[in-house]
This record gives C-alpha cells, structure tokens and sequence, in this order.
C-alpha cells in the first residue's frame, strides 16, 4: 500500500484576537520525510490536506485545487464541521473563550528527564534545528571546545560552547547522538529529527503521540504529544554521565 502522509492544522488562541496556527500530526500516517516550508503553509491553507506517494498525478492535482470548505464558526452560529463541541463554541457561548485563555496560560508541563536529581527538562523530538541541543554538559559523553556559530530563526546567531557526542537514556535503552551542541541558555532539550530519517527512520503516528522506528524496525523512541509537541518518553537517569574536570575547564574558557 502506498504511505499516507498526513497533516492537521490546529487553531489556537493563547491571547484574545491573536491566532496561532500549529500544523499538528495526524493521527494514524507514516511520516518519512520533513515537510517543507511550502509545503506547511500549505496545510496552513488548505486546513487538511492527504498526500500519498505514487498517487496518479492527475487525482493529486484535483486534490489540490479543490476549494476546502472553512471549518469555521461565525456570526454566533456553530459549525457542525469545527473540531470542537457544540458546547465549546466561543461563537454560542463567548464567557468559555477567556476560561480557555486562562486554561492555557496557566497550564504547567510535568517533567520526564532528572540530570544529577538537580534539574529536569522535557527532552523535545524537533525538526527545525540542525542539531541536537541541550543545556546539560552532564549528558555529553565527550566533548570539545567550539566557536562556531549557529543561524537562529529571528536572523540572530547563536554561540554554543561545546560540540560533543551526546547521550540520554530512554524507555527504549540509551541514545547516543554525535554532532550535539551545548547551548547553556536553553529552556530544554531538542533532539533533531532529520539525521534518523536521513537514515531511513520512520515516525509512526497514533493518537496521542508517536515512535520512532530505524530502517530495521527497531523502536528508537516513543514520544506523546503535549501541547502540540511530541515529547520524549524518557527513562529516569539513574547514573550521570559526567564529563572529565579537564573539559569541564575547557568549556568555561
């Protein structure tokens, strides 16, 4: 059968009168590739699009140009076709829409990853860095001095202090990653998700969450999805893997 990849866009409203759209998975798809830029305005656009591999051209072209129908509620009306409850509507019942401001600004993500018992961070599968970053020498098996620089996306450049081979322990074993950067001022981990599908990995969808899967079939990751962000399924990091006391001098210099 031919591989299904599929997107959904979910509409948020963190702030009254400001929209965020967040192209989510869908569940139930085979994800072998990063989208591109185009690609995601265009799920943007279309609000749910479906793209199989070898399909005849002249039915995508026809999927393509089809008019989507708004899923939309306005005018104080519901629309049966929303991705909401008729309960929910902001359009029938506009008090909820502020409780759900609330709702969201207040919402506190539990932690996964304990380094040393002293800090915790939520390790994130992510496919817009380049590399692996992490706040936490403690996690790099070795390391070396760098100062290269790395393009943030507000045009700004980031200095990282280290470059090193990069290990985290997972419900599936231990992970190691080479080419991982050192960032200290970052919030939390983001695991890259390009090189595994450079390599034949495949990101298995499912309500909820999805694995990740090397070209062998092995499981190299779970993740769920919390606020729209597949999150790593992590094991508690029962021994550290600290660096030697000679880099740790390297890094600070």
């Amino acid at each position: 059968m031919p591989q299904l990849l599929a997107f959904y866009v979910l509409h948020m409203l963190p702030e009254p009168g400001r929209h965020v759209y967040t192209a989510v998975f869908h569940a139930i798809k085979v994800l072998t590739k990063i989208p591109t830029v185009d690609e995601v305005f265009r799920e943007v656009e279309l609000d749910i699009v479906c793209r199989v591999d070898n399909e005849d051209e002249s039915n995508l072209a026809l999927k393509v140009s089809e008019k989507p129908k708004r899923q939309l509620c306005s005018k104080g009306k519901h629309n049966p076709l929303a991705p909401h409850s008729e309960q929910e509507c902001f359009q029938l019942y506009p008090e909820k829409r502020d409780a759900y401001h609330r709702r969201c600004n207040n919402h506190k993500v539990g932690t996964a990853l304990t380094v040393c018992n002293l800090v915790s961070s939520l390790p994130t599968l992510d496919s817009g860095t380049p590399n692996t970053i992490t706040p936490f020498k403690q996690l790099f098996l070795k390391t070396r001095a760098s100062e290269e620089k790395l393009l943030a996306a507000n045009g700004s450049n980031m200095d990282f202090l280290a470059k090193g081979t990069f290990q985290v322990a997972t419900t599936e074993g231990n992970l190691k990653i080479s080419n991982a950067l050192l960032f200290p001022s970052t919030a939390s981990t983001l695991i890259v998700m390009g090189p595994f599908l450079n390599e034949g990995a495949v990101l298995r969808g499912y309500t909820g969450g999805a694995d990740l899967f090397n070209k062998e079939g092995k499981l190299l990751l779970k993740t769920q999805l919390l606020n729209n962000i597949l999150v790593i399924d992590t094991a508690r990091v029962k021994s550290t893997n600290t660096v030697s006391s000679e880099n740790l001098l390297l890094l600070h210099k």
